[in-house]
């Protein structure tokens, strides 16, 4: 049986800058069930990456400063839909939604993009909400979920930590602002409730589980409007590998998206 043909960015409505190719490029290895259930939501909006400051260091490289989110959202022409099915919500004249979206390490990027775009003007674009689906936060006091599931088949606690020591800037620790979801509460305040909507889906067999509903609690408590999904019978990137998690996150995607784009035109 061949495998399966990976989507194309016009199937898919993703608007992700060409230089950063998906992360999986087998596609027999990966589920795709989003293609056909995102059809005529707004456009998802990746964003784009650089290396982190230890593979610089492990390439002879000098550290690169910082982009400033903003700088990273990149206006695109919209789409026009594909084929037959629900239209968008009605929008001013050159208005472009956009919903930013990001897995693991995506959904950190995602929010903290969000956050500093709130101080920007970002017109045509209108950030609609965040999906983040298992969002990578940690810190230095292990969590319940974390010494629960030290020795988890997908994210050991030892790989988990290798990888925050390989992310952070030299001397940093996982109390870093990037890392640990309180220190980003007390760096940005009550700019957090400035935030849209935001979707967050976890899994109880997931380490990072007990961090992702920290997370929730401190965006519920800053007065955002926040959707759960924490799936007990799940585990850290199950949609990679169960097409019923991948269909149901797909689902879970488009009546979050929907939801919004409803409310917006009232």
């Amino acid at each position: 049986m061949p495998p399966p043909t990976p989507p194309s960015a016009s199937s898919s409505r993703t608007l992700r800058p060409p230089k950063n190719p998906p992360h999986h490029p087998h596609p027999r290895r990966r589920i795709h069930p989003l293609p056909p259930l995102l059809r005529h939501l707004p456009p998802l909006l990746h964003l784009s990456r650089r290396l982190s400051p230890c593979r610089h260091r492990l390439r002879g490289l000098p550290p690169q400063p910082r982009t400033p989110p903003p700088g990273r959202l990149r206006r695109r022409p919209r789409r026009p839909p594909l084929g037959p099915g629900p239209s968008l919500a009605p929008r001013p004249r050159g208005l472009l939604q956009v919903l930013p979206l990001g897995k693991q390490r995506g959904g950190n990027i995602a929010y903290f993009a969000t956050l500093c775009a709130l101080d920007h003007d970002l017109s045509p674009l209108k950030i609609l909400g965040i999906f983040m689906n298992v969002p990578y936060f940690s810190g230095s006091q292990r969590s319940d979920s974390e010494l629960r599931l030290v020795n988890d088949r997908i994210l050991p606690l030892p790989a988990n930590d290798l990888m925050w020591s390989l992310s952070l800037p030299e001397g940093a620790d996982r109390d870093h602002v990037y890392c640990n979801p309180t220190a980003a509460e007390s760096a940005y305040g009550n700019k957090i409730g400035r935030l849209p909507a935001c979707f967050i889906n976890g899994y109880g067999g997931d380490p990072l589980v007990d961090k992702q509903k920290e997370f929730a609690k401190i965006l519920e408590a800053r007065g955002v409007r926040v959707e759960k999904r924490f799936v007990e019978d799940g585990y850290h990137a199950v949609e990679i590998f169960d097409e019923t998690k991948a269909l149901a996150l797909a689902q879970n995607i488009k009546n979050f998206v929907l939801s919004l784009t409803s409310e917006f035109s009232n």
